[in-house]
C-alpha cells in the first residue's frame, strides 16, 4: 500500500508492506499490523522542482497496534467539541502498540545528515478526546502555508496557540525506546531506553545507559536520569482558558498570545515531585588518567511539594560524590569569566600544591513550610572529601501562603515581611588546615601554629568590642579556641523576640551595628 500526499509536487510519500486489520466491528479494529513502512516527506515548502528540496527518509520493521478505535480516531481529526471537558471526556483509541527497526535519516541545511536509529519503540496506551476545532482542517491549513515564516503575521499567534491545544487532547499517552543511536556531524550518541508517559497536561520521563561523545562535547555518560510528574499549573490552567475561548467562536488570538508571552503577574514555571540522576561522568576521551576527568557525580536527587506557585512548600535535595579535578579547562575558562586578569599559566593552584589531586562534594538541603505556624525549618549540610564539612539550619518565620503563589507582586511582597527566629552553623576545617599548615611552613620558613594564635587573639577581641566583653566572655573562647586550636565550632544566633528579626530590624542593624546586641542571642562552643 503507497500513500502519497497528491496535492503538489514534492510531497510526503509512504509505502507500507501486507497490512493487515484484524476483526473490524464497528469501527473498532482488534489489531493492525504491518511488516514494514519506509517514507519520506520534505524539510522546506513543497513546490514543482525537487532539486532543492530536502527529504527526510524513514524506515520502520514490524508494527502493531491493538485495540484500535478507528471509527472515534477519525472523529478526533474531523470533529470540533463545542462542549465542556464534562461533555467531551477522555477515550481510549489504543491500548498496546509496538514499532521495531526504527531508521530516521534527517539531512539539514548545510548537508550534514542526522541518523536516527532504535530497536524498538513501544506503548500501552492512548486517550484521546476532541478539541475545539477540526485538526485535520488545521494541518490542511498549516500545509497550504508550508511554514509559519509564510504565514500572516497575524495568523502566526493562532497557530501557536492552536497547537499549544492540542496538548488538552489527550488524556494518557505513553513511550518507551529501547536501543538508541543517533550520529550526527561528529556527534554520536547511544541509550538503553528511553521513556515518557503523558497524564493530561503531567509527564514522567526517564532515561538509562546514556554515552555521547563528540569533538564539542568530548564525552558524557549517564547512567540513569528520570523526573517524574513534570507539570505547569499555569500553562494547563492557560490551556482551559484558550479552550473555552477558541469552542466560543470569539477567540482574541493576538490578546490571548499576549496574555501567554507577556504575563502581567503569573509566572509560568515547571513543578516536578521527583528529580534523580546518577552515574554522571564528563570525559576527556583522550586522556587516560582518570583524574582529568571533567567531573564525575555519583548522584543527585531532589524531591518536592508545589502548589500552584513556583516555589515549593518543601524542598529536599541531595548531591552525593560530585568530584572535579583540582585544575581543569573548565576551572580556567570559569576563572578565566569572573577574572580577566586571571592568567592560568601564572597562577598555580594552591589546592594542588596541599596535595589535592580532585575536589569531592557531598551535600544535602531540606527545607519544609508548615502553613499552621507559617514558619520554614530549613537545613543544610555540605562537605568536601579531607578538607571540611559544614552546615546551616534556621527557621523563618511570618511566612504567608502567598509566597507559595503564582503571583510575583504577592512573592515579593511575603517575602519582604519573613523574618528569621534562629540560625546555627557547624563548622570543621581540620583536614584543610592540617596540609595547609605543612605548606606554609615549609615554604614561608615561619611558624603556621603563630599565625593561627595571632589571628584567634584578634578575633576574640573584636567579638568583645562589637558584643561587650559580659556577653562575649563563652564565644570570644569559643572562636579563639577554633581558630588556634581547630576542631568543631557550633555558632548559634536566636532572635530575642518570639517574632524574630525582619527586614526593617536588620535595616536598623546596618546604620548601627551595635543595635544587634539587643535583639538576638549569639553563643558558641567548640568540640574536639
Amino acid at each position: 500500500m503507497i500513500w502519497t500526499d497528491g496535492k503538489e509536487t514534492n510531497g510526503a510519500t509512504y509505502s507500507y508492506n501486507n497490512v493487515i486489520f484484524d476483526d473490524i466491528a464497528k469501527g473498532l479494529v482488534k489489531k493492525v499490523t504491518a511488516d514494514s513502512m519506509s517514507g519520506e516527506y520534505p524539510l522546506s515548502k513543497k513546490s514543482a522542482s525537487s532539486v532543492n528540496t530536502k527529504f527526510a527518509k524513514t524506515e520502520f520493521g514490524k508494527s502493531e497496534i491493538n485495540n484500535l478505535d478507528l471509527g472515534y480516531l477519525i472523529s478526533y481529526f474531523n470533529e470540533a467539541s463545542s462542549g465542556s471537558n464534562a461533555e467531551n471526556p477522555f477515550k481510549d483509541v489504543a491500548n498496546g502498540w509496538s514499532i521495531h527497526d526504527i531508521i530516521i535519516n534527517q539531512p539539514d541545511e548545510d548537508g550534514n545528515n542526522s541518523l536516527s536509529t532504535a530497536q524498538t519503540i513501544w506503548g500501552t496506551k492512548l486517550s484521546l478526546r476532541h478539541l475545539p476545532f477540526s485538526l485535520s482542517s488545521f494541518m490542511e491549513e498549516l500545509g497550504q502555508s508550508g511554514s509559519i515564516d509564510n504565514v500572516k503575521e497575524i495568523k502566526e499567534n493562532e497557530i501557536f496557540l492552536k497547537r499549544l491545544a492540542i496538548l488538552s487532547s489527550v488524556g494518557f499517552m505513553d513511550m518507551d525506546v529501547e536501543g538508541v543511536s543517533q550520529k550526527f556531524s561528529d556527534l554520536t550518541s547511544k541509550q538503553k531506553n528511553f521513556s515518557v508517559t503523558y497524564r493530561n497536561g503531567r509527564v514522567d520521563i526517564s532515561l538509562n545507559g546514556y554515552e555521547a561523545s563528540g569533538e564539542d562535547l568530548r564525552a558524557l555518560v549517564v547512567d540513569s536520569f528520570s523526573i517524574t510528574d513534570l507539570r505547569s499549573e499555569q500553562l494547563n490552567d492557560f490551556i482551559d482558558v484558550l479552550n473555552h475561548a477558541i469552542s466560543s467562536g470569539n477567540a482574541d488570538y493576538d490578546a490571548l498570545y499576549k496574555s501567554f508571552s507577556e504575563p502581567q503577574s503569573t509566572i509560568f514555571m515547571p513543578q516536578f515531585k521527583n528529580i534523580h540522576t546518577s552515574g554522571v561522568k564528563f570525559s576527556d576521551p583522550s586522556s587516560k588518567n582518570s583524574e582529568e576527568n571533567l567531573f564525575t557525580l555519583g548522584a543527585f536527587d531532589a524531591t518536592a511539594d508545589f502548589g500552584k506557585g513556583i516555589i515549593p512548600t518543601s524542598l529536599k535535595a541531595v548531591v552525593k560524590d560530585f568530584e572535579y579535578p583540582v585544575e581543569s579547562d573548565r576551572v580556567k575558562a570559569m576563572n578565566f569569566i569572573l577574572s580577566p586578569s586571571y592568567d592560568p599559566l601564572k597562577e598555580s593552584s594552591v589546592l594542588k600544591d596541599l596535595g589535592y589531586k580532585t575536589i569531592k562534594f557531598n551535600g544535602a538541603f531540606d527545607a519544609n513550610w508548615d502553613r499552621d505556624s507559617q514558619k520554614i525549618n530549613f537545613n543544610n549540610t555540605l562537605g568536601y572529601q579531607d578538607m571540611a564539612t559544614a552546615s546551616l539550619k534556621g527557621t523563618l518565620s511570618n511566612v504567608s501562603p502567598e509566597l507559595f503563589s503564582d503571583n510575583l507582586a504577592m512573592i515579593i511582597a511575603s517575602a519582604m515581611v519573613i523574618h528569621i527566629n534562629d540560625l546555627h552553623l557547624t563548622a570543621n576545617a581540620d583536614n584543610f588546615l592540617e596540609r595547609y599548615a605543612k605548606f606554609y611552613d615549609a615554604n614561608t620558613g615561619e611558624n603556621f601554629a603563630n599565625k593561627r594564635r595571632e589571628a584567634a587573639i584578634k578575633a576574640r577581641l573584636a567579638i568583645a568590642l562589637f558584643l561587650g566583653a559580659e556577653n562575649s566572655q563563652k564565644s570570644g573562647e569559643a572562636v579563639q579556641n577554633f581558630l588556634e586550636n581547630g576542631g568543631t565550632i557550633n555558632v548559634h544566633a536566636v532572635a530575642k523576640s518570639k517574632d524574630g528579626i525582619g527586614i526593617a530590624d536588620f535595616a536598623a542593624i546596618k546604620q548601627f551595628p551595635a543595635t544587634l546586641v539587643d535583639k538576638i542571642d549569639v553563643s558558641a562552643d567548640t568540640t574536639h
